[in-house]
């Protein structure tokens, strides 16, 4: 319940001002700029001595300057603005400072006093955690929604009537529910409805762009991203935004219960995506090395979404069946990622029940595997043992269900000790074939393209025999 308007005082004057001193004109009364949303909020929490929220990266300011009145005043104090058509629509200014981005937008509220104009802008914003207002003339919190309150309870709530607010920006039923994931908080129970009730029009009138840089936030930033798809199906609108990937969390079995004892493959993917966050963290990939692992994460299985009912509960050639699904995925999402990504992913997704067996597999499959799927993409064996390792990881123990363990199953293996062996064997693999070039072959099959990859195949499977890579070689 909401308490009304807050006032909140700084304790220490002389701590440490968040502002770049380009930026100390804000302080002039007349301006009535305020800080608004994270930095405000890690402002509120931190006077307040509550759990911090996750550091500011960037400067939202907002002001009671329009558009023109603001941009005169930034350029003559030298600030290079920019925008997009989309900012100033919404009346936002942009500019760099020092690697960060402060963006200028007026106050969504009318005439009135800086109260007045603050109270309507807080009402029109998405959630009540960014609706808490830093002015800079006074030094002042104002939290006019509630929203301090709310981040003590681990609540995500529409500023307002959920629907108008869904309504405005489609978008924001995705940032609702990746808000709640990222942060390990709970949906308000009238915002939760109002996603539901909106679900066909969110489908309709969200744009792919948007969903698909919603998509890249949660892989990005949740601790768990397979929680925030299966908030998506329980809020009945995964299968409307993500057809690929909603079969997968609407109670499908991941396989028999003696490989997969979760039985559920949504709580199988929720645990690979999980295993592939951690692994993302301990190995210290950068953003875009994150980004590939957590997209092959996601993608391993969308086979297992169309396997046809009579043959449940295995899923016989779902690595290949979901490779059809893999690329209307990322067709469908502009700037989800690369055509380069997107073969990545299939080859992984291909490759997925193999490459902890290398040394099982026959000469000319092994051959073939490493020509098609593996050489492509050299710089990256290290992602195809993780996945493996992150798929194995997915998985619960028998004994979690009461069943015995077999000897050698997933649940009593070195995880470290099993991925550094796969990592071993793709480069041990990928030394012998890589040394056995086609020059030979094209002397001696000149003009002739079959007979030469003919000859290049029978080559690279007498070096791999020869190598004694293979069991039994």
């Amino acid at each position: 319940m909401d308490r009304g308007p807050k006032t909140r005082t700084a304790p220490n004057q002389t701590e440490e001002r968040p502002l770049p001193a380009e930026l100390d004109f804000l302080r002039d009364p007349g301006l009535e700029a305020s800080l608004v949303g994270s930095t405000a909020l890690y402002e509120a929490c931190r006077r307040e001595g509550l759990s911090l929220p996750p550091a500011p990266r960037d400067l939202d300011v907002a002001w009671k300057l329009d558009l023109e009145q603001g941009r005169r005043l930034l350029e003559e104090r030298g600030i290079e603005v920019s925008a997009t058509q989309g900012n100033l629509d919404r009346g936002t200014l942009g500019a760099l400072f020092d690697g960060f981005r402060v963006e200028f937008t007026t106050y969504r509220g009318g005439g009135g006093s800086a109260g007045e104009r603050i109270a309507e802008d807080a009402a029109r914003r998405d959630m009540t955690i960014g609706a808490l207002f830093w002015t800079l003339w006074d030094d002042r919190i104002l939290d006019p929604l509630g929203g301090l309150q709310d981040w003590e309870r681990g609540l995500i709530r529409a500023c307002g009537d959920p629907e108008e607010r869904i309504r405005e920006h489609p978008v924001r039923a995705l940032r609702y529910i990746r808000k709640v994931t990222t942060l390990g908080f709970y949906l308000d129970t009238r915002t939760r409805k109002a996603i539901r009730a909106l679900g066909p029009e969110i489908a309709r009138e969200l744009a792919p762009e948007a969903l698909a840089q919603e998509v890249r936030s949660v892989l990005a930033e949740a601790a768990s991203p397979g929680v925030f798809f299966q908030m998506c199906a329980e809020e009945l609108i995964l299968a409307r935004l993500l057809p690929e990937i909603a079969p997968l969390f609407h109670g499908i079995p991941a396989g028999r219960v003696r490989h997969h004892p979760e039985i559920s493959q949504a709580l199988h993917m929720i645990l690979v995506l999980r295993a592939a966050v951690l692994q993302a963290e301990k190995q210290g990939l950068d953003p875009a090395g994150r980004h590939k692992l957590l997209v092959a994460a996601l993608c391993h299985d969308l086979g297992k979404g169309v396997t046809p009912m009579d043959e449940l509960p295995s899923h016989p050639a779902h690595e290949t069946t979901g490779l059809a699904q893999i690329r209307s995925l990322f067709q469908r999402l502009p700037g989800f990622g690369s055509k380069s990504l997107m073969r990545l992913v299939q080859s992984t997704t291909r490759c997925h029940l193999l490459i902890d067996k290398l040394r099982d597999v026959r000469h000319g499959t092994l051959v073939r595997l490493w020509d098609k799927e593996l050489s492509p993409h050299r710089k990256d064996l290290r992602l195809f043992a993780t996945l493996v390792r992150c798929d194995q990881e997915g998985r619960m123990r028998p004994q979690d269900l009461g069943l015995p363990v077999p000897p050698g199953h997933p649940s009593s293996v070195d995880w470290d000790a099993f991925e550094a062996g796969m990592v071993r064997d793709l480069e041990e693999l990928d030394a012998i074939l890589s040394t056995v070039s086609g020059e030979e072959s094209a002397r001696r099959h000149p003009g002739d393209p079959k007979a030469l990859k003919r000859d290049l195949h029978e080559r690279r499977c007498r070096a791999l025999k020869n190598s004694g890579f293979l069991k039994g070689s």
